[in-house]
């Protein structure tokens, strides 16, 4: 048996003794359905607003994060390129110390090359120094050789020029000789003709006469002298020079 059952006039008797109206039933029920849904409505706004500023929390937390992320590579990126201007400066000095080196070796390599010549041209001056001491020693050898056979018979010409043909030599120094001549002129026997024969030189030198002999010919009686070097022969041709006079 239902514990409530309705009248005639629409109310219910209820088990309780209490009766209820149909109206009155539905427009609690109309309430409560208003409030369930307005409690709904908020409470899905809560949940959203919630879900909202959960989102917001983490997307601001990822921003910051991503932030930090770009402050820490920043630093990073500002770090490298301070090594790498340290390292470009160290480059650039051991480039330029390199170049310095390489400058500094093609000279040394130069000076080494013109070192190198001249030792070349020192030691062919030398080789051809000591050539030619060689050729002159075996020419003063010779000339020693040829003088000494001379000698001889210079002594022996000498002394038949001071005893028949008035010669007189004077040392006016330990290089210089003056011959002195008379004898030459017919008619003056005691006038005298000299010359002065410089000896410093390898090529005798016939510095002074009286009378004076042109150049041209005293150049030529100085060459066969230097030539032949017999001062017996060389006398007899200035002699005789003297007497064409």
């Amino acid at each position: 048996m239902s514990s409530a059952a309705a009248n005639e006039n629409g109310h219910v008797s209820g088990s309780f003794g209490r009766d209820y109206s149909i109206s009155a039933l539905d427009e609690f029920n109309s309430d409560l359905k208003t409030q369930m849904n307005s409690f709904l409505s908020l409470f899905n706004k809560k949940i959203n607003d919630s879900k909202n500023e959960l989102v917001s929390n983490n997307y601001i937390m990822i921003i910051n994060d991503l932030k930090q992320q770009q402050q820490d590579l920043l630093k990073q990126i500002d770090t490298l390129t301070k090594v790498k201007e340290e390292l470009e400066f160290e480059n650039a000095s051991e480039l330029k110390e390199l170049e310095n080196l390489s400058k500094k070796n093609l000279e040394l390599s130069n000076q080494q090359a013109l070192y190198d010549n001249k030792k070349m041209e020192l030691e062919d001056s030398i080789n051809k120094l000591n050539e030619s001491i060689l050729n002159k020693e075996e020419t003063i050898k010779a000339l020693d050789s040829k003088l000494a056979k001379n000698r001889k018979l210079d002594v022996t010409e000498l002394t038949k020029f001071e005893t028949y043909l008035g010669l007189k030599i004077d040392a006016l120094r330990e290089d210089l000789l003056k011959f002195t001549f008379r004898n030459i002129d017919l008619n003056d026997y005691n006038k005298e003709y000299s010359f002065q024969l410089d000896l410093a030189n390898e090529n005798y030198k016939i510095v002074q006469t009286s009378p004076v002999i042109n150049e041209t010919d005293l150049a030529k009686i100085e060459n066969h002298f230097n030539t032949h070097r017999e001062l017996g022969k060389f006398l007899r041709e200035i002699r005789s020079y003297f007497r064409s006079l």
